[in-house]
This record gives C-alpha cells, sequence and structure tokens, in this order.
C-alpha cells in the first residue's frame, strides 16, 4: 500500500514537498533541486517526499528521496503521515497552477517566491473571461479600492493593473491567510506578508547558491576559454527568463550609448541574454542598431551551462521593474561567483549592500544610470576587482546551502514543537523599540549575547 510505504522509517519531521523541478524551464525548479540534494545529508532529522503530477518526469533526479504519484495526496491516510505540507509557488501559472490548487485543498506551508502574484491570477482568470472571480479576489484581497481597480481595468479605462502596480495590488492574500506558516526569502516580503497577516508564523530564508567559487578569477578565465572568448574582452549579462520586467531593452539602449565613443570600440564588449526571450522587439532593436557582434541571445539553457556563461562574465544585470517581490536565485549564483551585479533599487533589492552593487532607478534617468554603470565596471579594474570579492564574501557568509538547511529545518522543527524563534526575536526587537530602550548598549548587548545562545544551541541540538 501507498500508505505503508510512505510511513517507512523514522525522524523528527516529515514534510510532503510541492514544487516544480527539473527538467521545467523555471528557476525554482532548479532551486528546489538543489536545495533537497543539500538536505539528503539530513535523513536522521528530517524526512521530505516529493508529490508531483507526473512521477515518471522527474523519477530520475534523486536517489535518496521518495517520489509519490500526485494523485495519492488525496488519500487522508497518506496526508497524515506527515507533519508539514510545503508548496513552492511562483508567479507562473504554467509551473504552479497543480501547486496552487493542492495548497487550497490542504493548506501548509506557503513558500513564496513572488510576493505579487497578479500575472498569476490574471492567467487563472481573467485571460479565460472569468472577470467575476478576478474581481472578487481582487476584492478580497485589497478592499474596496481593489475592487474599483479591477472594474476600471475591465471597462478598459486603465492598464492592466499587473503591468503597472503589481507591487501594490500583489493579491496574495487569499493564500496567505490559509497558510499554516509563510517561508520568503527577504526582509521585504517577509514585513509585507506580516502586514497582511500579523500572526502567521513567517521566516525569511535568503536565497541560497550552491556555486561558491573560491578562485572566481582563475574560474573565469576556464569559463571564458570554453566559450572562446578573449581574456581581455568586456563581458557582462543577464539571466533567467528574459521578460520584459528584466529591462533589456533599456541595456540594449545604454550599450548604445557606451559603444557610440570611438575609444570602446576599440575593445570587444559582449552582452549574453541568457534566459527564454519574451520581448521580440529586442531582436528587432539589436539588428536596428547594427549591435549582432556585440549582443549574444542564447536563449534558454540548462543550469550547468548557464554557470558557464554567469562565470564568463565581468559583471551581470539583475533589473526588475515592476517588481513582483521577487528575490533572485540567479543573483546568488552571481555573487558566488564573484560577479559585480547592476539591480534596481526597489522593493527586496534594496537589501543589497553597495559593496558590490550598483543601484539603478526605474525613472526617466534609467537608460543613463545603466549606461553609467557599465562605464564605472568596465573602466575601473579595481572597483571591479573591489566589488567582485565584496560579491563572494557576502554570498559565503550569507548564501550557502549548508547555512540555509539549517534555517529550514530549525523552522519546521520549532512549528511542530510549537515554538517560533524568529517571532520571538522580532517580537522582543518590537518591543525594545516602543518602549525607548534601542539606545541602551549594555542592554542590547545582552539581549543578542542570550538570543545567539540560545539560537545556537537549539540549532546544534536539533540539526
Amino acid at each position: 500500500m501507498v500508505d505503508n510505504q510512505i510511513q517507512s522509517g523514522w525522524c523528527d519531521v516529515k514534510i510532503a514537498y510541492f514544487s516544480p523541478f527539473p527538467p521545467e524551464q523555471s528557476g525554482i525548479a532548479d532551486f528546489s533541486y538543489e536545495l533537497l540534494t543539500g538536505f539528503t545529508g539530513y535523513s536522521d532529522a528530517i524526512q521530505i517526499d516529493i508529490f508531483y503530477p507526473e512521477k515518471t518526469r522527474i523519477q530520475d533526479l534523486f536517489s535518496l528521496v521518495n517520489i509519490y504519484d500526485l494523485s495519492y495526496f488525496d488519500d487522508a491516510s497518506v496526508r497524515e503521515c506527515y507533519d508539514h505540507f510545503v508548496y513552492h509557488v511562483g508567479n507562473n501559472i504554467k509551473y504552479h497552477k497543480w501547486i496552487v490548487e493542492t495548497f487550497k485543498k490542504y493548506p501548509g506551508i506557503l513558500e513564496l517566491h513572488d510576493l505579487s502574484l497578479h500575472y498569476y491570477l490574471a492567467e487563472d482568470t481573467w485571460l479565460h473571461g472569468d472577470i467575476d472571480e478576478y474581481i472578487k479576489i481582487m476584492k478580497y484581497c485589497h478592499g474596496n479600492k481593489g475592487e474599483q481597480t479591477a472594474s476600471q481595468f475591465i471597462n478598459s479605462m486603465i492598464r492592466a493593473p499587473w503591468e503597472t502596480s503589481s507591487d501594490v495590488y500583489t493579491v496574495n492574500k487569499h493564500l496567505v491567510d490559509i497558510a499554516k506558516a509563510v517561508i520568503v526569502h527577504s526582509d521585504y516580503a517577509k514585513q509585507m506578508i506580516k502586514g497582511i497577516r500579523h500572526d502567521v508564523p513567517v521566516i525569511n530564508i535568503p536565497l541560497h547558491t550552491s556555486d561558491l567559487v573560491h578562485d572566481y578569477i582563475r574560474y573565469k578565465t576556464e569559463c571564458r576559454k570554453k566559450l572562446s572568448i578573449g581574456s581581455s574582452d568586456i563581458v557582462m549579462g543577464t539571466f533567467g527568463f528574459a521578460t520584459t520586467a528584466k529591462r533589456i531593452q533599456q541595456i540594449v539602449e545604454a550599450l548604445k550609448k557606451y559603444l557610440k565613443n570611438p575609444k570602446n570600440t576599440e575593445q570587444n564588449i559582449l552582452l549574453y541574454i541568457v534566459g527564454k526571450l519574451e520581448d521580440r522587439q529586442v531582436i528587432d532593436q539589436i539588428q536596428q542598431y547594427g549591435m549582432e557582434n556585440n549582443i549574444i541571445i542564447k536563449g534558454y539553457v540548462d543550469l550547468d551551462e548557464m554557470k558557464v556563461f554567469i562565470g564568463a562574465c565581468d559583471f551581470c544585470f539583475n533589473l526588475r521593474y515592476p517588481s513582483q517581490g521577487e528575490s533572485s536565485a540567479s543573483l546568488h549564483r552571481m555573487l558566488g561567483m564573484g560577479k559585480p551585479v547592476v539591480i534596481t533599487r526597489i522593493a527586496a533589492f534594496e537589501e543589497y549592500p553597495d559593496e558590490f552593487s550598483v543601484k539603478i532607478s526605474h525613472g526617466e534617468s534609467e537608460v543613463d544610470e545603466i549606461f553609467n554603470a557599465i562605464c564605472l565596471l568596465s573602466g575601473d579594474s579595481k572597483i571591479l576587482g573591489e566589488k567582485g570579492e565584496a560579491a563572494y564574501q557576502y554570498a559565503i557568509n550569507n548564501c550557502t546551502l549548508e547555512i540555509n538547511i539549517q534555517r529550514y529545518i530549525r523552522f519546521f522543527l520549532d512549528l511542530t514543537n510549537g515554538r517560533l524563534e524568529d517571532d520571538y526575536i522580532d517580537m522582543h526587537i518590537d518591543r525594545i523599540i516602543n518602549i525607548g530602550i534601542d539606545k541602551d548598549e549594555d542592554y542590547i548587548r545582552y539581549f543578542a549575547k542570550n538570543i545567539f545562545s540560545l539560537s545556537m544551541s537549539k540549532t546544534l541540538k536539533q540539526v
């Protein structure tokens, strides 16, 4: 029987896991594959079983993780075998429809990769003519203002809200309200979730990277050899699904401006666009400007090939506007490979230190600011080197898979045992500020020392 198979084995916590996986062309698929690979070293503490609609598509991915057909999860005796159900939800209905529908039937832990799910909602309702459901969810999530905005759009009075204000109308409350807990990947997203529902357990676990390249300069040389790129070439790239929100056209405009300077045309300058291209106008733009030799569109590549392209870059772009409140796994890969990054000054991306990033506004000066970033990072090897080292140091201190696995395990254990240390810490920090003793350095040191000791002792006992 299926349920007997699932009940076999002993561990502290058992997780039913729902996510896209390779070969799906999704960053969340790659993320989950790497994450579960890391969990296999902790089988005495946690058991993770995958439920998937097409088991045969992914059954060769894992040797130490059980994979079951999604239909088995409709059996109540199967669900009773698990302490928690973890659902990875993003903004792409193609990869997440079945996950969201299962979550609605059997709520659990919502791992929210995009704070805004407006594109998902639009594809699930409006695109199929279900206007009433679109308005209903907008009203539920955003009250009368949401209902009014939805009606104005339906009546052609305004542009699609998911294209202009998805950061305002995030339409996630209908999912957050039924979640047992929420996992997000930035402090920005955590605070937004707390604002939507203050009583839900929520944790910020920064996205990991398994690509921590100690000798990243040597690695760049090796990657360039594989791609037949010269050692003195200036190479930049943008990675992941190449939507209009990635500001590809603006990058092309800025690079065109950069190449107008005769001094710059003496160098070989390359921009790689690696990821499925949404906007075909980019191709027309490149051809119109005669930049075919400078801009290479690779389209979707598998994860290993993408790593080579990132490794070959001097610096990378990770621009986002409008923001869906997302974090970026590819950005953390860049940092782990010692790459300075050009990012948009918005939402969760504002949290990254300036030591390794160049932040760009999304207003009228956007193209000029991208141009200035290209000039800075291509024209000063010292700045490029300093920012590259800062990127790598940030990654090893904040984004390792090992650190994140322990964060997940502690959170799952705390949920199981009914103690939520992160919420406890947040509560006391808020109280310290509210009663006005946040300037008392002796008390803050005492508080921090005790919290750190508590955290470490629990982690060491549990992991």
